[in-house]
């Protein structure tokens, strides 16, 4: 978990570093960075697909940001969030289970900056 949590914390800073006019970069984020398990799930051609078409990763890492900090307790009280990439999530909780679109958080609150990383068990939009 500590090697992936290292890879987020570089995705993360890097996402917010490499935003153009329209895609700025913002003082605080949120980013759910998908466990080591997750990457078990995508198929050779996902695969092939993220690692030979450079904007299909930045479109997925921004699919996986939000422009603002929200803890696990934030995440609690909406109903809905939105990423950089302007897609709309649902957010459900059931008793200490929150999930963002498909996917749950099973680790919440690291604290980055002024930023927060959830580790998710899947991939929210690729």
């Amino acid at each position: 978990m500590q090697r992936f949590i290292a890879v987020a914390l570089i995705v993360a800073t890097a996402l917010a570093a490499c935003g153009d006019d329209d895609d700025a970069v913002t003082e605080t984020f949120t980013f759910f960075a998908p466990n080591d398990d997750a990457f078990t799930t995508l198929t050779a051609e996902q695969t092939a697909e993220l690692l030979t078409d450079p904007s299909q990763i930045v479109e997925t890492l921004r699919n996986h940001t939000l422009d603002t900090t929200v803890t696990a307790e934030d995440l609690t009280s909406l109903e809905q969030v939105s990423t950089r990439a302007g897609e709309t999530l649902d957010v459900t909780v059931d008793g200490d289970t929150v999930m963002v679109g498909d996917v749950t958080a099973v680790t919440n609150d690291i604290e980055v900056g002024d930023g927060v990383i959830h580790v998710v068990d899947g991939f929210l939009i690729l």
